[in-house]
């Protein structure tokens, strides 16, 4: 008590409560995107406003903090609350083929440096630089989840298929199958690496085997490749 004033040390017991269910909250979003992500809009949009979120509730207790999690209660939860579901995010992103995708980029260094700024300037205590640099990586990530979810989402049904030839295929131990693929696209010879595929098509498509080529055009010039079993004509 300073001159009949009560000043409260540290994060309210609200808030701590708040934080721990955040947390919960950002696990259940995370799982629900990685192993049954249905329907994909919803949950897509609840992980890209989950970092917010904690945003929001450091802004409405500052003696809460995003980056001190060894030092101040209820923190260790908010970094996981904003941590995992912007890597969830990004996740998806793996299993498709961009290509040209500078102008995604781009964005998502935009995006991320968004987020990034807005959680230094909502933490009023100590900057821990590790911690820091990691939400820096964190929240590109989700910029990249972001852009990429949008791109996928707009130009789903803008594509156009060419017949190709399988060069190579690699099934490693641990991952999934995968073709390379070289296909004539508007008259110049291009070559697909690395196409994810599932186990039916890579049964299917032997090297030399003739495959088709789903080419859709994504934003920004960027575009999304798929391999895909020819249709019978």
């Amino acid at each position: 008590m300073i001159g009949g004033v009560v000043h409260r040390i540290g994060p309210s017991d609200r808030s701590i409560v708040a934080a721990g269910w955040l947390a919960v909250w950002s696990m259940a979003v995370a799982f629900w995107l990685l192993f049954k992500p249905w329907p994909y809009p919803v949950v897509m949009i609840l992980a890209a406003l989950t970092p917010w979120a904690t945003i929001w509730l450091v802004r409405r207790d500052p003696e809460l903090s995003l980056f001190e999690s060894q030092r101040q209660p209820g923190s260790g939860n908010l970094a996981l609350a904003w941590g995992l579901p912007s890597l969830a995010l990004a996740i998806p992103s793996f299993h498709q083929h961009f290509v040209d995708y500078g102008g995604l980029l781009v964005v998502a260094i935009g995006l991320g440096a968004v987020l990034w700024t807005a959680m230094v300037v909502a933490d009023t205590h100590g900057r821990n630089r590790t911690a820091m640099a990691f939400a820096a990586v964190v929240a590109f990530a989700w910029g990249w989840g972001v852009v990429t979810a949008i791109d996928l989402a707009l130009t789903r049904n803008n594509f156009t298929v060419v017949k190709g030839v399988v060069e190579d295929a690699d099934w490693p131990r641990r991952g999934g199958p995968s073709l390379y693929v070289g296909a004539t696209v508007d008259g110049r010879r291009e070559t697909f690496d690395n196409l994810n595929v599932t186990q039916a098509i890579y049964g299917l498509h032997p090297i030399g085997a003739p495959i088709c080529v789903e080419i859709h055009k994504g934003l920004l010039g960027s575009r999304h490749v798929y391999a895909v079993t020819c249709p019978l004509v």
